[in-house]
């Protein structure tokens, strides 16, 4: 009788084991799938956060680049608003029509200083 109660211990502690060493394979399995699908989410997130730093970044510096300009130009008349694409970081000059400054418009000096070629 004490043999069969040994036997039935080791039948019992079998699966006990299996068991435990299941649950804990499904809960590393779940720890990664959470990892993976938050890293996801994070990225998402400097993605956008990145994005809106760009763009208030560039519009304090379009203010600037402005201010340097009319300060360096003495044409207020000719620059209203300057933007700086987010991309190529190029430059546009706008009069004060909101209407794009043709670069005929513009002397070799203030050609040199918009970094716009001269042809």
């Amino acid at each position: 009788m004490n043999h069969q109660l040994i036997e039935l211990d080791i039948e019992i502690k079998k699966p006990k084991q299996e068991l435990n060493e299941y649950t804990v394979e499904d809960l590393k399995y779940q720890n990664s799938e959470y990892i993976i699908d938050s890293a996801s989410r994070v990225q998402e997130t400097l993605k956008v956060f990145r994005e809106r730093l760009t763009l208030r970044k560039l519009n304090k510096l379009e203010e600037e680049v402005k201010n340097c300009f009319l300060y360096l130009l003495y044409k207020s008349y000719l620059l209203h608003p300057i933007a700086i694409d987010a991309k190529t970081f190029g430059l546009s000059l706008y009069d004060l029509n909101g209407k794009a400054v043709p670069k005929h418009r513009l002397s070799s000096g203030e050609k040199q200083l918009t970094g716009r070629k001269q042809k």
